[in-house]
């Protein structure tokens, strides 16, 4: 069947759904043969499912999205968690995700709801918001610097550089990854002097402090390992963060009952907010090079050949969610794909779902609700749903 997953037209002309549709009702995989590999994409939920439970056949060792996917780079083993082989990737995991939960989640929060008072307090004046540049950019940027552990002076330093790796628009033109490269070129530099000046001083707080502690197959990581890291999760969570809170805000401006009704009952905002991440779906795709021939739908697809996961397409599943072209709150929650799957489950999930329920229940408790000034401006981009800017006011 002819699909070009690279068309950032899909996402931006509203063909994504019906496009999506026709391709999980197809009897046979979408394969896009431009590159160096076949690249087949993964439509319905089952299959997107069982390539994120089988890390050992679906690798993500050539890179994670279709712009930066490189069978070349699958060829030697990457000490970065979310490119890393299954036993490199549990080791790494499991060195990082204290970093993730108990004290360093509740600093992480504190953190959040002192930046979100400050805009709550500042933007109920019933004046138009530009709520990106107001709101959602530093609480990804503030989220980052608590996590990794930076001191004052560095969160300082690089709130500008990871600010920009949250804002960048990945949309796949050379314009697009060129500015990427240079952005991500720019992090890992300034992330890398940071390492270097932890060490030297011994200091032990945050996910740096941690990975300068873990060890990878019975070896300490070096500087690189720990700001190679420490890079793969600002390159994956600001952005995350900053496009989340600010796609949440666009849904809940067009359905304020659904607001009212936690106001009513905090008890329905973890519920609200799993249908938000069904809904929007931030990752809308990742890649993944396949170690062995498997079968798929009766379909042989050959060791070596990538494989596409449309997250997005998965969590609109008919099979799988009732109605699931509606926004409905009221659905059983805990089965979409937003953050991915077994083994591959994102290790930032928690801290971006604490963010949105403090976002929801905090307006919600104030008897606000979201009201757009403007239409969103979406950006253009297969691999990101990323709000460029949301114009909109906090009414009572």
């Amino acid at each position: 069947m002819i699909f070009n997953p690279r068309d950032s037209s899909l996402f931006t002309e509203g063909k994504r759904d019906a496009a999506f549709s026709r391709l999980r009702k197809s009897d046979t995989l979408a394969v896009d043969r431009n590159g160096p590999v076949p690249i087949y994409s993964l439509v319905r939920y089952a299959d997107v499912e069982r390539a994120y439970k089988e890390p050992d056949v679906f690798s993500p060792c050539a890179g994670l999205t279709l712009d930066a996917f490189d069978p070349k780079v699958g060829e030697t083993p990457v000490r970065m968690l979310e490119m890393a082989r299954p036993q490199h990737h549990r080791e790494l995991k499991g060195a990082m995700q204290g970093s993730f939960r108990g004290g360093s989640l509740a600093a992480i929060k504190g953190k959040a709801e002192e930046h979100l008072d400050r805009f709550l307090t500042e933007a109920t004046t019933g004046e138009p918001v530009e709520f990106v540049a107001a709101y959602a950019r530093d609480a990804g940027t503030l989220m980052m610097a608590e996590l990794l552990g930076l001191l004052p002076d560095e969160a300082e330093r690089l709130a500008p550089v990871l600010g920009a790796i949250g804002a960048l628009n990945v949309d796949g033109s050379p314009g697009s990854v060129l500015q990427r490269q240079k952005g991500e070129f720019r992090l890992l530099r300034d992330l890398t002097r940071v390492v270097r000046a932890h060490r030297a001083d011994d200091l032990s707080i945050g996910l740096i402090g941690l990975l300068l502690r873990a060890e990878l197959e019975g070896e300490p990581l070096s500087d690189h390992d720990v700001a190679l890291n420490c890079f793969n999760v600002v390159v994956a969570g600001t952005g995350a963060s900053q496009h989340t809170l600010a796609g949440a805000a666009a849904v809940w401006a067009e359905h304020p009952d659904d607001l009212a009704d936690v106001a009513a009952d905090p008890k329905l905002a973890r519920r609200l907010v799993d249908e938000t991440l069904r809904w929007l779906t931030p990752v809308l795709h990742l890649t993944r090079i396949l170690t062995t021939d498997i079968e798929i739908r009766g379909q042989r697809l050959p060791r070596g050949a990538g494989v596409c996961l449309w997250n997005i397409s998965a969590n609109r599943d008919e099979t799988v969610f009732e109605d699931a072209s509606s926004f409905e709150p009221e659905r059983p929650p805990g089965r979409n794909l937003a953050f991915g799957a077994g083994p591959q489950y994102c290790l930032g999930a928690e801290v971006v779902r604490t963010q949105l329920e403090l976002l929801l229940t905090a307006t919600a408790g104030r008897g606000l609700r979201f009201e757009l000034a403007g239409p969103p401006v979406w950006m253009q981009s297969n691999a990101i749903a990323g709000v460029e800017s949301l114009p909109l006011r906090l009414c009572r």
